[in-house]
């Protein structure tokens, strides 16, 4: 779960606080399966600071939220019309909101300005279609993709896979082939017409491209590379890499990736490889000094969700950002996400989840625009009762919420933290489960230093092997937590391979978590 705005005074308690940064994408309400799809979660109610407000200009306001809703109701019901390069561009920019707020990027830095300066050498080799932006996704599972107007994506998870800048510079000219040759303008009806709080589920597995439309995308992607001074060999061994990844699956489940929509098959690999021993390059010097200065640049990265998204010890959830904690039903399927975190019941007839809802202390203003608002998709809540949490004003509100599945009971809850108000709502077919929700909310807590302490998250290293060390003797003395398969698919080397005396090694090493020096529980 993505922090969150927290602005104000120091919390109180036996240890400082000090206040969050502004969020850098709304969090949206999670569906946690397609099959319990939940037809309302409308965006995020902000708080209303001034309750001196006069009554006409409460209306004025009322309005405008009115106008603005019926906006995106039109705007999902068009029909996508992307004919012109300035269609993509107009979809590809709407898109791009989408992204950010459902999967989240990679804050600025040195490896994101890395990749856009690799992309930017890439693109200009595609000629002046568009002027093509690049980011960084924050998603664990390699991926790559382009939007309409060339809105270019990597994850997280696919540059650590990479080794070179030659394999990103052919990833990146895959892509901008994409988008240059106007494929990506065909996959824009993923998100038309689709309710925003389920457009975040369709970024992780946008549909595929047809296999002609890959293989033009291979061949000028490489072509784009080679221009640009890259070895065109890059993508094949980069797919080499992904297709050993993906057979390790790249943990405990399978996740949607760019293995999805991009088949790597042996065939593949093969033909790219063929392809590049056919065509001619000049060798240009990298953005960065070769392979350790790539590597240093990963270096930090995180493995699998960030802890600045939160963790679950068992069924207790803490988020180290924000400063708080909650435990969830026992017995529930946890899960966590960029959006929103909660869990869901074993026969996956309820579900209970903690999203933002706001900034600002107005938590009853809060409250009733999420009531308005959230009547139009089907959620009806009546009444506000006050309720004290651990110390933190509270209001709650019941209600029923018509599905597609039938009508769900519904409870929901929303917390005053400080300057951020957050909204844990739970949905059952019985009533039944009203006490579970409850409890929920009431399991709401500030973290303690102890819990704090217990926060750990993986980050990917770079050590330096030792002359003739295998794979299996460095990841002993390191403390590597990847398998040694894992460890060689990510290095492209072999497992009982002995290795140059300061040949960098990518490992994964579990750190106990430190909060940003901003918005941190010390």
């Amino acid at each position: 779960m993505a922090p969150a705005a927290a602005i104000g005074k120091e919390r109180s308690g036996s240890y400082p606080v000090r206040p969050v940064s502004p969020p850098p994408r709304r969090l949206v309400a999670l569906v946690f399966l397609l099959g319990f799809v939940l037809c309302f979660a409308p965006a995020p109610a902000g708080a209303v600071d001034d309750s001196s407000k006069s009554e006409d200009s409460t209306e004025k306001a009322e309005d405008e939220d009115d106008a603005e809703a019926e906006a995106e109701e039109k705007k999902r019901k068009r029909e996508p019309s992307l004919h012109t390069k300035y269609d993509d561009q107009r979809a590809g920019k709407e898109a791009a909101g989408q992204v950010a707020a459902s999967m989240g990027l990679l804050p600025e830095g040195p490896l994101v300005s890395y990749v856009r300066a690799v992309g930017k050498r890439i693109s200009r080799q595609a000629g002046g279609s568009f002027s093509y932006l690049f980011n960084v996704v924050d998603q664990d599972a390699p991926n790559a993709f382009a939007l309409p107007g060339g809105y270019i994506y990597i994850s997280r998870g696919l540059l650590l896979l990479t080794n070179s800048e030659d394999e990103l510079a052919n990833v990146l000219g895959h892509e901008v082939a994409h988008a240059d040759q106007r494929h990506a303008a065909a996959r824009q009806q993923v998100v038309e017409g689709v309710p925003g709080f389920l457009q975040f589920m369709q970024w992780a597995s946008l549909r595929a491209y047809g296999r002609d439309q890959e293989r033009a995308a291979d061949t000028l992607g490489q072509r784009l590379a080679a221009r640009a001074g890259y070895d065109p060999h890059g993508m094949a061994w980069f797919l080499k890499s992904l297709e050993f990844a993906e057979r390790l699956r790249l943990g405990s489940s399978r996740l949607p990736s760019f293995y999805d929509t991009h088949p790597s098959t042996r065939e593949r690999v093969g033909v790219n490889s063929a392809r590049a021993d056919s065509m001619s390059f000049t060798r240009k010097p990298g953005v960065v000094q070769g392979r350790d200065g790539f590597l240093e640049l990963l270096d930090g990265l995180s493995i699998g969700l960030s802890a600045s998204e939160g963790v679950f010890r068992r069924n207790r959830f803490m988020h180290p950002d924000l400063g708080f904690t909650v435990r969830f039903p026992d017995a529930w399927e946890t899960r966590n996400t960029h959006t929103a975190v909660g869990a869901v019941a074993p026969r996956q007839d309820a579900q209970v989840i903690l999203e933002f809802s706001g900034t600002g202390k107005d938590l009853k203003g809060n409250a009733e625009k999420f009531i308005k608002q959230s009547q139009r998709q089907g959620l009806r809540l009546e009444g506000l009762e006050e309720v004290n949490l651990s110390g933190f004003k509270a209001l709650r509100s019941k209600g029923t919420a018509t599905t597609p599945r039938g009508s769900f009971h519904a409870v929901v809850t929303f917390i005053s933290f400080d300057d951020v108000i957050f909204r844990i709502m739970g949905l059952a077919l019985s009533r039944q489960l009203e006490g579970v929700f409850i409890n929920t909310a009431r399991s709401f807590r500030r973290i303690t230093p102890r819990q704090l302490a217990q926060i750990k998250e993986t980050r990917l290293r770079i050590a330096p092997a030792k002359k003739g060390e295998t794979l299996v003797a460095l990841s002993s003395r390191t403390g590597n937590t990847w398998n040694v398969n894992m460890t060689a698919v990510v290095n492209s080397v072999h497992t009982n391979t002995p290795m140059e005396e300061g040949y960098g090694v990518k490992i994964a090493v579990a750190e106990v978590y430190k909060p940003p020096s901003k918005g941190a529980v010390e």
